[in-house]
């Protein structure tokens, strides 16, 4: 088993896939709850979310206390999808599952990327492959 790991190829192999699986267990659990972090900015907040397999950035120039939240919630709690809504009517741009928006009304301006889950899997889990496949020097 040693004359496996012979290498940095093969270690790197394995380390790439293990990204690829972490990426597939968030892109899992995205269907089920949302995990939701945020950041404090100068001029307000920062989320970072998986949520409806998406890797989702929101940042909102609203106040700030200057703390960082963490929060767990069902997904049939909270809507994700009405920032993609309301982005949709102003500036967006939408391709090959990516998202960006941007809105200035409503209340606070705020803009949001989403990178689907897929867009980390694929690639990783192709690079590990081709490393894991090839022959040790």
């Amino acid at each position: 088993m040693r004359e496996f790991f012979k290498g940095w190829r093969r270690k790197f192999g394995v380390v790439t896939l293990v990204m690829a699986l972490g990426f597939v267990a968030g892109w899992m659990r995205s269907q089920l709850l949302i995990d939701m972090i945020g950041l404090p900015k100068p001029n307000g907040k920062v989320f970072v979310c998986s949520a409806s397999e998406r890797i989702v950035w929101i940042s909102h120039d609203i106040y700030s206390d200057g703390r960082i939240e963490w929060a767990v919630l069902p997904i049939q709690l909270t809507n994700v999808s009405s920032y993609f809504d309301r982005t949709r009517s102003e500036l967006h741009w939408e391709r090959w599952g990516l998202f960006y928006g941007r809105s200035d009304g409503q209340g606070s301006p705020f803009s949001v990327f989403a990178v689907p889950y897929w867009f980390f899997i694929f690639p990783l889990t192709l690079l590990s492959s081709f490393l894991l496949a090839l022959k040790p020097k």
